[in-house]
């Protein structure tokens, strides 16, 4: 199971493309609301309807997954739950854009190498900023933005899913 936890405000490409491409290779994904109901609202207005609420989250993810957009990286930042969960796992944590910074605030990419959106990498202390459109190190998946977010979804998949599924979803999807 993969949570991919959405704020009002969510990057909707950084959210729905790696979504997607998970559910393509077999992952179990589920979206979880950090806002008061399920209904999350994007950063351009698309609304979804989240599976779960963050409250009813428990630590049994294999991964879990936040997209950025400021707005939502604003709203995943004031969960309470959400900092304790990522704060307590041992899974994998995968962010995108912005988000990556709400790792670096709680401490978990200190002396990891990790990018977010370019004009946000000073937010990244303690963390070895590296300029590649998607970071991974140990458990930790980093990406850059929206435009990144075919790459940064696939490199989960592969993690989850392994080089051959990933290969193959890639390119039925014809991605290069």
């Amino acid at each position: 199971m993969v949570y991919l936890f959405l704020g009002d405000g969510f990057e909707e490409a950084e959210a729905i493309c790696p979504a997607d491409i998970l559910i393509r290779c077999g992952v179990d994904v589920k979206t979880v609301s950090v806002m008061s109901d399920n209904t999350v609202v994007g950063a351009h207005g698309i609304k979804i309807i989240a599976d779960l609420n963050v409250n009813d989250v428990k630590d049994n993810a294999e991964m879990y997954i936040m997209p950025g957009g400021m707005g939502g990286v604003d709203n995943l930042s004031k969960s309470v739950k959400l900092r304790e969960i990522l704060k307590n796992t041992t899974s994998d944590i995968a962010a995108i854009c912005a988000a990556p910074t709400l790792l670096a605030d709680i401490g978990l990419l200190e002396n990891k190498k990790a990018i977010c959106y370019p004009s946000m990498t000073n937010e990244l202390r303690g963390a070895n900023v590296v300029f590649e459109r998607v970071v991974s190190d140990g458990r930790f998946v980093t990406s850059m933005g929206p435009g990144t977010s075919f790459e940064f979804g696939f490199e989960l998949a592969r993690r989850l899913k392994g080089d051959e599924i990933a290969a193959k979803v890639k390119e039925a999807m014809l991605v290069k």
